[in-house]
Parts: C-alpha cells; structure tokens; sequence
C-alpha cells in the first residue's frame, strides 16, 4: 500500500482516478464526494453530490468532466470548478450504476428497485460548459427510453457505445446482454452462483 485516503463518512461506495492529475474522486455514503491528492494523500476538495449514496463515478477527465449517480439521477460536474453542469430527470428507484458516452451525449442507468435500466438522449451541448454558463442545468433536454429485463437490482453494467451494446448483471443471478439501438435484449445468462454485484467485459 503507498497511499491511503479514509476520510469516507458512511464509507466509500465509488472512486474514479484521474492518473494525468494524480488525483482520485471517491463517492461517499452521505451522498459527498471527496477530492485527494495520489501523491501527498491530502484531500483537495469536498462537496455534496447526491441524497444517499453516491454509487458510481465515471470520469472524463482530460476534458474535465466527472459523472456521478446516485438518488435518482446522474449529474455531470466540471472537474476543475467541481460546480454541477446537467442532471437528468429523475428515474424512480435510485440509480446502482451508469455509463456515459461522452462524445454522444448520452447515458445508460441502472436501476436500484424497478429493476429497470434507463437510457438518456441528451442534446448535444448538454454537458458542455459552454451550454450551462450562468444558467442552471438543463434536465428537460432529454429524451428518455426505459429497458425491461432484470427483475431485481441492476447494480453493475458495461458499455461498448461504438458498437450499441451493453451487458447488465442483476440481483436476479441473470447477465443480459443488449441492443441500445432497439433497447431489447439479445442474450440472457443465468448466473448459478446467485447475485451479480459486478462485472468486467472483454
């Protein structure tokens, strides 16, 4: 162990690393993020992100931006400012899990309690600073597509948004994998150890 950061209130549910800038993101379980240094372990910044946990991140940061999921939306930040650029309409159940595709404007959740995934179309200039200077974020720019398949908690998914496909494992013991295009299903697996809590796709 080099470095240890464990100033988490309710624990760590999340972390995104910014190797470039030696820094880390960790999402706590109060709902806070929580900034440190990888090289001197010093914490550069705090802020409230989400009511309840904050149960994934993803980052983009050579571009600055920090995604983050938690209650029930996904909120894109600007990683320098830490200021929150766009949050999508609320998705019922809490959010476990998302991808987001960048160059696409858009974002793929997982859901807590319905079981349902959600996809949101963004409007190109939805997560750029440019769009939100001096104004709040613009949530109604957004189309939103529910997929039904998992009949428990999704808590984990994977993304190829060059190729429209994702694969979710649930609660359920099932992985599926899906067309994002049409939003159905195209292979369901069984998993015999019981619940799916993550996964790693190939």
């Amino acid at each position: 162990c080099i470095r240890t950061m464990s100033d988490c209130p309710e624990g760590a549910t999340s972390v995104a690393a910014d190797w470039d800038g030696h820094s880390a993101v960790a999402g706590c379980g109060n709902g806070s993020c929580r900034v440190w240094s990888l090289k001197t372990a010093d914490l550069l910044h705090k802020f409230t992100a989400h009511r309840g946990g904050v149960w994934a991140l993803q980052g983009n940061f050579k571009e600055g931006y920090l995604a983050s999921a938690g209650d029930e939306a996904v909120k894109i930040w600007d990683a320098n400012e830490w200021t929150c650029l766009f949050t999508t309409p609320g998705h019922a159940g809490g959010l476990m899990c998302m991808s987001v595709d960048w160059s696409g404007s858009k974002i793929l959740g997982g859901c807590g309690s319905t079981s349902n995934l959600q996809l949101w179309n963004c409007a190109a200039d939805s997560f750029s600073r440019r769009a939100n200077d001096g104004d709040k974020p613009k949530a109604e720019k957004v189309a939103a597509v529910k997929f039904h398949g998992h009949q428990d908690v999704v808590p984990d998914l994977a993304v190829d948004w060059g190729r429209s496909i994702a694969v979710t494992g649930g609660w359920d013991a099932s992985l599926i994998v899906w067309n994002l295009k049409t939003g159905m299903p195209t292979h369901t697996h069984e998993c015999k150890f019981g619940r799916v809590r993550s996964l790693a796709v190939d």
